[in-house]
């Protein structure tokens, strides 16, 4: 699909501006994939953009606002990975978060790389959680705990027996505590101090 803000687009090729493009929604018909705009107020409800609190936002035609939304809007299309993009129109999803197009995978990639080079990935947790809890403190928590197998660098890890593959292989626990609200830890974790957070009891 080709490009319809061709001044915006040529003022960042040429490096003549730095502030990213505001989004713009027309109106339309048949939008495909418009069903998960019907989730964007819940996603910004839940602090989606409360990253600008923490994060310095990046210079050039796409922000992080865009990106973060972009991204949203990919997982619950269950696209799960960026070359998963490339099956659909560009346009089509550009149009869901109010540009004429999404970036080039290269683009995403940088894009990401410059969110994770931050490194306010845990304050920004941190304060999602606060701002999730405050409200309501549930009186019951659901732990649910999953045995990952470890595919990453070489770690010190325990070893335990994973049924679909009949070996013995380095493993990571997962834990998920829901209540209104979920926090999520992973790592080489037993399951006792996970149960003393939750009761507040050793």
């Amino acid at each position: 699909m080709a490009t319809t803000r061709m001044e915006e687009r040529v003022s960042h090729a040429f490096g003549l501006s730095s502030i990213p493009v505001s989004p713009s929604f027309e109106n339309r018909l048949s939008v495909p994939y418009g069903g998960v705009m019907l989730l964007l107020p819940f996603l910004l409800s839940c602090g989606l953009l409360s990253y600008r609190e923490h994060y310095t936002e990046r210079e050039g035609c796409y922000s992080f606002s865009h990106h973060l939304i972009t991204l949203s809007f990919a997982i619950l299309l269950r696209i799960k990975s960026n070359e998963q993009f490339k099956p659909y129109n560009p346009g089509e999803i550009g149009k869901l978060a109010g540009y004429e197009r999404i970036p080039e995978i290269k683009t995403i990639r940088g894009m990401i790389s410059e969110l994770t080079s931050q490194k306010k990935c845990s304050d920004w947790g941190k304060d999602l959680s606060i701002q999730w809890t405050e409200p309501d403190m549930p009186a019951l928590y659901y732990v649910d705990g999953h045995v990952q197998v470890y595919h990453g660098y070489p770690a010190e890890l325990g070893k335990q027996h994973v049924s679909r593959q009949r070996l013995c292989l380095p493993r990571m626990m997962e834990f998920w505590i829901t209540g209104f609200f979920f926090y999520y830890l992973g790592g080489d974790i037993p399951l006792t101090p996970v149960a003393s957070m939750v009761t507040g009891h050793p």
